[in-house]
C-alpha cells in the first residue's frame, strides 16, 4: 500500500524545507554509495562490529533478564510487569536516541547509550540486594538503552552512505546478527553456569564498552565539518 508521493509533491516540500533555514541540502553534495563501495570503508565495519558487540549485551538482557529477576523473586506476575515496562521503554527510547543523533550527532549518541548500557549492567547485580523496586528500575533502563542501536544504526548507515542503496547497505551491517545470535545462545546456555550471574555481567560490559571505544573512532562527517 506504499507509494512514492506525487513528483510535484516533492518539489513542493523541498521548497518549504529550503526555506526553512537550509535544512535540505543539495542531493548531489550528499554520498550515494554502492554496496561495493560502502563494504571498502572503515565506517562500514565499524558499524558491523558495533552491531555485533552491542548484540551479545541485547541478547542476553532481552533473553534472561526474567531468569536473573526469578533468581531472588518469586512473583511471576511483577516479572510479568517488569516485562512490559521494558517494552514500553525498548521503544520510546528509540524515538529518544533518534532524536539525540538528529541535535548532536551520532557518535555522541552511540557512546552514550553504550556506555549506559555498560555501566548499567556491571552494576545489575545490586538489585539483588535491594529487591523488586531497583530491579523494574535497572531492567527498564537497560531496555531504554539498548533500544538506541535499532534508531542510531539504520540512521547512521543512511547518513554515511546515503539513502540510494540505503536498504541493502544496512541489510549487509545486520549481518552482524548472523554471528550474534548463534554466539549470544551458547553464552547464555553453557558459560552461564560456569562463571555465575556476575561474570556475565562483567562480559556483557565489557561488549559493550568496545561499542563505545569504536564509536569515538568513527570519523564520518558532514560537508560542514561536524559528525554526521
Amino acid at each position: 500500500m506504499l507509494a512514492d508521493p506525487p513528483h510535484q509533491y516533492q518539489q513542493l516540500q523541498n521548497m518549504d524545507a529550503e526555506e526553512d533555514e537550509g535544512v535540505v541540502q543539495n542531493t548531489e553534495s550528499e554520498p550515494n554509495f554502492t554496496w561495493r563501495e560502502a563494504i571498502t570503508k572503515t565506517a562500514f565495519y565499524q558499524l558491523w562490529f558495533i552491531y555485533l558487540f552491542n548484540g551479545q549485551g541485547i541478547q542476553f538482557v532481552s533473553g534472561l533478564y526474567k531468569a536473573y529477576g526469578q533468581s531472588f523473586i518469586k512473583d511471576d506476575h511483577f516479572l510479568a510487569i517488569v516485562g512490559s515496562l521494558a517494552a514500553v521503554c525498548n521503544g520510546s527510547g528509540r524515538i529518544m536516541w533518534g532524536h539525540l543523533a538528529d541535535k548532536y550527532s551520532f557518535r555522541l549518541a552511540m557512546m552514550l547509550s553504550c556506555g549506559s548500557f555498560a555501566a548499567l549492567t556491571l552494576s545489575f547485580g545490586l538489585t539483588s540486594l535491594s529487591g523488586k523496586g531497583l530491579y523494574l528500575i535497572y531492567v527498564c533502563l537497560l531496555f531504554l538503552c539498548f533500544s538506541g542501536n535499532f534508531s542510531l544504526l539504520p540512521t547512521a548507515t543512511s547518513k554515511a552512505f546515503g539513502l540510494r542503496n540505503y536498504s541493502i547497505i544496512y541489510g549487509l551491517v545486520f549481518t552482524a546478527s548472523v554471528i550474534t545470535s548463534p554466539i549470544g545462545a551458547i553464552l547464555s546456555d553453557n558459560l552461564k553456569s560456569v562463571i555465575g550471574w556476575y561474570w556475565m555481567f562483567i562480559m556483557c560490559a565489557a561488549f559493550s564498552l568496545i561499542s563505545v571505544i569504536i564509536s569515538f573512532k568513527f570519523n564520518v562527517r558532514k560537508s560542514n565539518g561536524q559528525h554526521i
